[in-house]
């Protein structure tokens, strides 16, 4: 579960994950690392500080960035125009043993 990883990997390494999925998938979320979730079709109280858009939302996920924060897309060619002061990012996954053997540790490691 591609998207789950980015919230557990985002959770460990100190920054607070926002989740956005189906309400029924709280509990899921939560479980993951996410601190605050907000279902499907709602958007966060506060704007946050920067976006992964594993889920490709696009402008919809822009909108949740606060001005001058960063935007993250994983889908090259699908990013929203910047606006605001965001940065906007395109981030396309590519395969890296080393970052792969770091994640295999991990799970040996039961973390």
């Amino acid at each position: 579960m591609v998207r789950g990883l980015a919230v557990e990997l985002a959770a460990r390494a100190g920054y607070v994950v926002t989740g956005l999925a189906g309400a029924d998938d709280e509990e899921l979320v939560r479980s993951l690392g996410a601190a605050v979730f907000v279902p499907r079709g709602s958007a966060p109280a506060d704007p946050v500080d920067g976006v992964v858009d594993a889920a490709v939302l696009g402008g919809a996920a822009l909108d949740s960035v606060r001005d001058g924060g960063v935007y993250v897309g994983l889908r090259p060619g699908d990013a929203p125009a910047a606006e605001r002061g965001i940065r906007v990012v395109e981030q396309e996954v590519a395969a890296d043993g080393e970052h792969l053997a770091r994640l295999v540790a991990l799970v040996d490691a039961g973390s």
